[in-house]
């Protein structure tokens, strides 16, 4: 049996794991539907909810990364367009 402890650290890894992966999406439909420029509040918002990856990405190793799994998410929501 799991104890209690590792229960809660299990949710909360996958909390921060599903969050980290929720930037590839969002960065795949705000291309697709040309939102920064269409609808600038949600871009703002954008910046606010994914503010701790911009941290990330400026001051940790994982830049490159982030810039490969935003990028490639990108790239797939020009082509839907």
């Amino acid at each position: 049996m799991v104890n209690r402890a590792a229960r809660i650290g299990a949710i909360l890894f996958a909390l921060c794991l599903i969050y980290v992966l929720s930037l590839g999406p969002a960065v795949a439909v705000f291309e697709w539907a040309g939102a920064e420029e269409a609808h600038p509040a949600a871009a703002r918002a954008a910046r606010i909810i994914y503010a701790p990856l911009e941290y990330l990405h400026g001051h940790t190793p994982l830049k490159e990364p982030l810039d490969l799994y935003a990028g490639w998410w990108g790239r797939l929501g020009k082509r839907l367009r």
